[in-house]
């Protein structure tokens, strides 16, 4: 994957917010996002989003829902991960993580920073809320 993302590069274009909205409604800093295929990623595609997730050092990503299920996985870790505010486990590289729609989820990470591959399906024009 690594590989694949130093040929690419020079294409990618990372964000720090959601679409559309400023950072003091977005709270994430410590947080990037780059969509690869998507409505504003390398490949055009209005039905599902992929992307990457690029997580700094010792960053909570807070509550957040979204219509879109989302399926995470990790490409480093070890980081902490919870669904349905229940509390956060520990999940290591090489993991997949699933959040169905409209359910709460957030992450934690520790003294490394993560990078995670996310793929959402179903509504993925609505963006998600902080919950």
């Amino acid at each position: 994957m690594v590989e694949l993302l130093s040929v690419v590069s020079d294409r990618l274009s990372w964000s720090t917010l959601y679409h559309g909205q400023t950072s003091d409604e977005c709270v994430l800093g410590g947080v990037a996002f780059c969509e690869l295929v998507g409505r504003d990623g390398l490949y055009r595609n209005d039905e599902i989003s992929v992307g990457l997730s690029l997580i700094a050092p010792w960053t909570f990503y807070p509550w957040h829902s979204h219509p879109a299920t989302e399926l995470y996985y990790t490409l480093n870790g070890p980081s902490a991960w919870g669904v349905d505010r229940r509390k956060l486990a520990e999940r290591d590289a090489a993991e997949r993580i699933l959040h169905p729609s409209m359910t709460a989820h957030a992450t934690l990470t520790g003294a490394a920073p993560l990078l995670a591959l996310w793929v959402w399906t179903g509504d993925t024009a609505t963006e998600p809320a902080l919950a």
